[in-house]
């Protein structure tokens, strides 16, 4: 996964960083939202039309259900497959197709699970207070809420993903240790908590803090509460931007501290460090994408345009930022979680540092038309090329010293010196 670094404070690199910022904040995070929109407003429109009113809750449970089974099996699925689409068996092409068939599957997948378990929370004030508690405490002890946070804060590119190469929270593989029953059962456990466990929890803290902003933050005036979000977000971005060097320096060092100690206790101050991030990271989420999100449904129309209209406004919004996103090689992003890493692994204080695009495509290219020692590594498509090199042994029964030119000749001159003498 590539992170951006600490930049190098002279004037080129700092008009770069700055524009980087803001394509991300700007452009590809308003883009990831408004996909979500429309996805979601189709997806809840589509199970409502399909269940008469009596039955909506049954028919948000089977798409719950739908869902994380699709999800799971994802998961299942991907380590038997992943021989066949290996860059040796497939086509450069063939994989780019795949790929991204893949995490459109995986996309849809998870936002049923979004859009249902959303609604079967439901909005009132004890399942508020009860999702948060249960969503924040559950992520922390778990050292997972970093996975609760997408854009602006993980963005990743398409071309440096791998076809079926779904972490899970564990990291375990069940081709480890011979592949034994065991090792397969701890992973269908390990894929189980991800996609169940995991992303329950992250809609729940989602849940319950939108909730909260809904209930105190001017209801009766959506519209100026979701620019007053807007704002809040925004501002709150800026100041992580600045914050994360100085966060990730601390982090850093309360690593190497907890590296050189056998004491754990270093260790937990910086998962608790970067848990503090990540918590004021997830609140300046949660302000922009309520913010952007309600803006965006506010003056789209998608709430006021009647049936079929509303069919149609939300497949045209999807389609389109689909294709702009996947143009950008940012589709990857509307996935949460993105990514799977534990708070506090990520070394060198890296886990706290922002993702941002150019930063990554500079990275990318840079890394295509290097070559290192004969290895050619083309990450467009995640395919390895090593340049094969002959290497000659000598044998080890071989004296080396009878090799040399000088040797040689030295031996030849002494045959034709006992050939002589022979003759004589």
């Amino acid at each position: 996964m590539t992170i951006c670094h600490f930049p190098t404070w002279t004037s080129k690199n700092w008009y770069f960083f700055i524009l980087d910022v803001l394509l991300n904040a700007f452009i590809i995070t308003p883009l990831t939202i408004t996909l979500w929109v429309s996805t979601w407003e189709f997806i809840f429109n589509l199970v409502e039309v399909a269940s008469h009113e009596e039955h909506v809750t049954t028919g948000f449970w089977i798409v719950l259900a739908c869902g994380s089974s699709i999800t799971f099996l994802t998961y299942l699925i991907q380590h038997p497959i992943r021989p066949c689409i290996s860059p040796e068996n497939a086509s450069p092409a063939f994989l780019a197709i795949f790929l991204r068939a893949e995490m459109y599957l995986v996309f849809i997948a998870r936002m049923s699970v979004w859009v249902s378990f959303w609604y079967i929370i439901g909005d009132g004030k004890l399942s508020t207070g009860l999702s948060l508690t249960i969503g924040l405490i559950g992520l922390c002890c778990l050292r997972s809420l970093n996975c609760g946070v997408s854009m602006p804060m993980n963005l990743q590119l398409d071309c440096q993903q791998k076809p079926c190469n779904q972490t899970t929270r564990f990291m375990i593989k069940p081709e480890d240790n011979d592949g034994t029953l065991k090792q397969k059962l701890l992973y269908i456990g390990d894929a189980l908590v991800t996609a169940l466990v995991i992303e329950y929890l992250i809609i729940c803290l989602w849940r319950g803090a939108f909730n909260i902003f809904n209930f105190y933050l001017l209801p009766a005036n959506p519209e100026l509460s979701a620019w007053i979000t807007v704002i809040i977000g925004y501002n709150m971005f800026w100041i992580l931007v600045i914050l994360q060097f100085p966060a990730s320096k601390i982090s850093k060092q309360l690593s190497s501290s907890s590296s050189s100690s056998s004491s754990s206790s270093s260790k937990w101050k910086q998962i608790l460090w970067e848990q503090a991030f990540w918590l004021y990271a997830f609140i300046m989420m949660v302000c922009l994408w309520r913010g952007v999100w309600n803006v965006i449904t506010v003056y789209s129309g998608l709430k006021t345009v009647r049936e079929p209209y509303n069919f149609v406004l939300s497949l045209v919004m999807h389609i389109v930022t689909m294709l702009i996103t996947l143009g950008l090689n940012v589709f990857i992003n509307a996935r949460i979680p993105s990514y799977m890493a534990a708070d506090g692994t990520i070394p060198d204080g890296r886990g706290v540092l922002v993702k941002n695009y150019l930063k990554n495509v500079s990275n990318m290219m840079a890394a295509y038309v290097s070559d290192d020692e004969g290895e050619r590594t083309t990450l467009l498509n995640g395919k390895k090329a090593e340049e094969s090199k002959e290497v000659k042994k000598i044998p080890d029964n071989l004296d080396t010293a009878t090799t040399t030119p000088e040797n040689t000749q030295d031996s030849k001159v002494t045959e034709v010196a006992e050939k002589k003498e022979s003759s004589e």
